[in-house]
């Protein structure tokens, strides 16, 4: 991942396996969940969702988290034709295609990241579990 896309509270699934290779299928199902504390070009202070540690990690060892399975978490309603809905006007389908009252709106977004800066700057709040 780049630096310059990520902010302060972004989730990110964080490496912390020296001992599985990234060829092994359990490699990613073993990537924790992170909120990043603060980030610079090279390491990110991170702070783990489950337990609350932190620790500073290299940027190599961070990877976004694909939209999919995280739209639950947010709380946002699915509904027919396997949409989420975030509010009365924008949703996101299975695809990650984002959608303002009902019109495409060109926006793919398919990592939590991107959707949590997508979020803070139509709002101006944050989009936390």
């Amino acid at each position: 991942m780049k630096a310059e896309s990520l902010r302060i509270g972004n989730y990110v699934y964080a490496d912390e396996n020296d001992y599985l290779s990234k060829d092994d299928p359990a490699y990613f199902k073993s990537l924790a969940a992170y909120e990043i504390s603060s980030v610079n070009d090279h390491l990110c202070h991170v702070i783990h969702l489950k337990e609350n540690g932190s620790c500073i990690l290299a940027m190599k060892d961070i990877f976004p988290i694909p939209i999919v399975k995280w739209l639950i978490k947010f709380k946002w309603q699915l509904v027919k034709n396997n949409c989420y809905y975030i509010n009365s006007n924008f949703y996101i389908d299975k695809h990650g295609h984002l959608y303002y009252d009902n019109d495409y709106t060109g926006t793919n977004v398919n990592h939590v990241h991107q959707l949590q800066n997508l979020y803070n700057g139509l709002t101006e709040k944050e989009l936390t579990i």
